[in-house]
């Protein structure tokens, strides 16, 4: 017995090591897949210019505390959560987005996207919350495959709620994700611009908004999502809005 038991932990620990240099052999240092050719002399878009000439902005939810919207003024963007899923509505949404248009700061709403139900089901969620009436241009936020859907069930379902918001908004969103799972899943498809959640790190991605860090900013309690983005992506054409 105790003889089976030493040359099962022999066979484990054998399978161990050669998992992981099959692992290495697949990845590069950072954990990307090795097939995926990353140029790290080249920066991506967002940072090509003066750190100081990019705009800055922040991500919200009801997760955050608002303590004085007026001293909110110095943000040049500001994103809130709306929907996640095809149920949840993020209670603190409508009354936000009222006090940042109301104090002149362009804002826009992201949908947390789940694996939970279809693309249609999320997008029609979104669109029955979000009206069209926000300057800034619908986000979608893909982070996480808790159901292990496939990478072309993934990204499906994905297409389905790009479709439905260009049909709806008259503009693909902005895709929200790590540089990790934008790869991994192959997000580039959708032709959507895209936002790095690669924070207190440099995006192995191009990306138009980069969430750069997590720290305390005036006028929120705590520490907030903090962004810099190239430019502001106005869903519509300055002379329409």
């Amino acid at each position: 017995m105790k003889k089976t038991i030493f040359i099962t932990a022999i066979i484990l620990a054998i399978l161990s090591v050669a998992g992981y240099f099959v692992y290495q052999a697949l990845t590069d240092s950072a954990g990307y897949p090795a097939s995926v050719a990353f140029d790290d002399s080249e920066l991506p878009w967002i940072y090509t210019i003066d750190e100081d000439d990019l705009l800055k902005g922040l991500d919200l939810s009801h997760h955050n505390t608002i303590v004085d919207y007026e001293r909110l003024k110095d943000m040049d963007f500001i994103y809130h959560k709306a929907t996640e899923g095809s149920t949840f509505t993020d209670p603190q949404f409508k009354s936000r987005m009222k006090r940042f248009s109301e104090i002149g700061i362009p804002c826009g709403a992201y949908h947390f996207f789940t694996t939970g139900s279809s693309g249609k089901a999320q997008f029609n969620h979104f669109k029955s919350v979000v009206s069209k009436d926000y300057p800034l241009i619908p986000v979608l936020d893909i982070e996480i495959n808790r159901n292990n859907w496939s990478v072309s069930k993934l990204n499906g379902e994905l297409a389905e709620w790009i479709r439905l918001c260009e049909k709806h908004y008259g503009v693909k969103p902005i895709i929200y994700s790590s540089s990790w799972f934008y790869v991994r899943y192959g997000l580039s498809q959708h032709g959507c611009m895209f936002w790095s959640g690669d924070v207190d790190t440099k995006p192995r991605v191009k990306c138009v908004i980069h969430q750069q860090t997590i720290k305390p900013v005036a006028g929120m309690a705590g520490k907030v999502d903090y962004d810099v983005a190239l430019c502001l992506p106005y869903a519509k054409p300055e002379s329409s809005r």
